[in-house]
């Protein structure tokens, strides 16, 4: 079995058992809306980028933060529909099937406003949902090969694909 084809079904395999938490699916927070107004040129953002693998577990993404980074990820856009293809996310799509699914993996004491756990970006409507409500980033660094860095990082962002909606066109 491929070193690709592992990692995907541990990643699925991860995600599958934390789904199983059905108190915390009733769980939702409403994100604040984005912050558009600061922020680089996106050229200097791209040059600036680097890799960490070392965290500091007193600088917690703020919710404000987060809100932002999954808008720029997959959120809804607030205004600007593509005259074209008639596209409402942020990321371009072919076929418009939007085959991503973005969750946010929290640890214990990651932020004081998201609890541990967790979670899956529901981009029509900007929240998240939370699927468990214990700290998963062990299974998490597991599930990625056992990469142990992934366990100390306060907040994991794991994007999936679905491979259903990929399929259909």
């Amino acid at each position: 079995m491929s070193f690709l084809c592992k990692t995907v079904i541990s990643t699925i395999l991860f995600l599958t058992l934390t789904i199983n938490n059905t108190q915390a699916q009733m769980t939702e927070l409403k994100l604040p809306k984005p912050i558009l107004s600061e922020g680089k040129q996106l050229r200097q953002d791209i040059q600036e980028r680097y890799s960490n693998r070392s965290f500091d577990d007193k600088k917690a993404l703020s919710l404000e933060q987060l809100s932002t980074i999954l808008w720029a990820t997959y959120g809804k856009k607030i205004k600007n529909v593509d005259a074209i293809t008639s596209a409402t996310y942020t990321i371009p799509s072919a076929g418009g099937i939007y085959a991503l699914e973005i969750f946010v993996v929290v640890g214990k004491g990651a932020s004081e406003e998201i609890k541990e756990g967790v979670y899956h970006y529901i981009k029509e409507d900007h929240k998240l949902r939370m699927l468990s409500s214990t700290d998963k980033r062990g299974e998490l660094a597991s599930a990625c090969l056992r990469q142990r860095f992934i366990e100390d990082a306060p907040m994991s962002i794991v994007i999936t694909a679905s491979p259903n909606r990929m399929i259909q066109r």
